[in-house]
C-alpha cells in the first residue's frame, strides 16, 4: 500500500501523550480535601504496615540459655533446690571440689593485699568475704550458714583465730560501725549497705573470694564441717 505523499507545507504529527490519570470521585468526596494533587496517585491511601510485635524467645528456644543451663548442675536449675548455694550462670560458676579443707591455703588468701587499684584499697565486699573464711573456721563445729548468718558483732568478736583473720574481721566490723553507728551492734554481722547478708550470699563471697584466689572452690558448708582453727596458729599471733 502506498503511503499518502505528505502536503507541502503541513507539520510532522507530535507523538501520541501519555493519558492523563483523573481522581476519581469518591462516594463521600470531600469539597475541602485537595483533589488536583492527587492526579497520578492510587485512588486510595497504602495500607501501613502494623508494627511487629516482639517475641520473646523462652529458654527452651534460646540457645544462649541452654548453653549456660547445661553448665549448671541439674540440681540447681530451679531456685531453692539442691546445692543452689554458690551457684551463677555464665563464666562466674565456680567448679566444686571434693578436697579436705585446707588450712594453709584459707591463710595464703588471708595474707594477701587484696588493693583494689582503681580506689588504692580493698572492695568492701571483698573484706567480707575474706571475714565470712576467717569466721568459718572459727565457729564451732556444726555451725549452719543461717547460723553464722545470724550472729552477731559480739559473738564474732569472742572467737579466736589466727591474726590474718583478725585483720578482716576488724576492718569489716570498723567499716560497719563507721556507717551503722551505734545500730551496728544489734544488727547481723554481715549485713550491709543494699545487702542483708543473707545465706546466699555469704556463701558465694566465700566461694568467690577462694576462686579470686585461684584456690579450690570450697563452699560455705565445707568450711563449717572442716577442722578449726588450731592453736598453734592461734598462738602465733599472741
Amino acid at each position: 500500500m502506498r503511503k499518502k505523499p505528505k502536503e507541502p507545507g503541513s507539520l510532522p504529527r507530535s507523538p501520541p501523550s501519555p493519558p492523563v490519570l483523573l481522581p476519581t470521585m469518591l462516594p463521600d468526596f470531600d469539597l475541602d480535601r485537595d483533589w488536583w494533587s492527587t492526579f497520578g496517585q492510587p485512588q486510595y491511601d497504602p495500607v501501613q504496615p502494623s508494627p511487629q510485635r516482639r517475641v520473646f524467645r523462652s529458654a527452651r528456644n534460646n540457645q544462649r540459655a541452654l548453653a549456660v543451663t547445661e553448665r549448671v548442675p541439674r540440681a540447681s536449675w530451679r531456685p531453692g533446690g539442691r546445692k543452689r548455694s554458690s551457684q551463677r550462670s555464665g563464666d562466674r560458676v565456680v567448679p566444686p571440689t571434693r578436697l579436705p579443707v585446707n588450712h594453709a591455703i584459707v591463710l595464703e588468701v588471708l595474707r594477701r593485699p587484696w588493693v583494689v587499684q582503681r580506689i588504692e584499697q580493698p572492695s568492701p565486699w571483698r573484706i567480707r568475704g575474706l571475714a565470712v573464711l576467717a569466721i568459718a573456721l572459727a565457729v564451732p563445729r556444726g555451725t549452719t550458714v543461717s547460723g553464722l548468718a545470724a550472729m552477731l558483732p559480739a559473738s564474732i568478736r569472742a572467737l579466736s583465730m589466727p591474726p590474718e583473720g583478725w585483720r578482716w574481721v576488724n576492718e569489716w566490723l570498723s567499716a560497719r560501725e563507721r556507717v551503722f553507728l551505734g545500730t551496728s551492734t544489734s544488727a547481723p554481722w554481715a549485713s550491709w549497705i543494699g545487702s542483708q547478708g543473707t545465706t546466699r550470699a555469704l556463701s558465694w563471697s566465700a566461694t568467690r573470694t577462694l576462686d579470686r584466689a585461684e584456690a579450690p572452690g570450697w563452699r560455705l558448708h565445707q568450711l563449717l564441717r572442716a577442722e578449726r582453727w588450731s592453736e598453734a596458729l592461734i598462738a602465733a599471733g599472741r
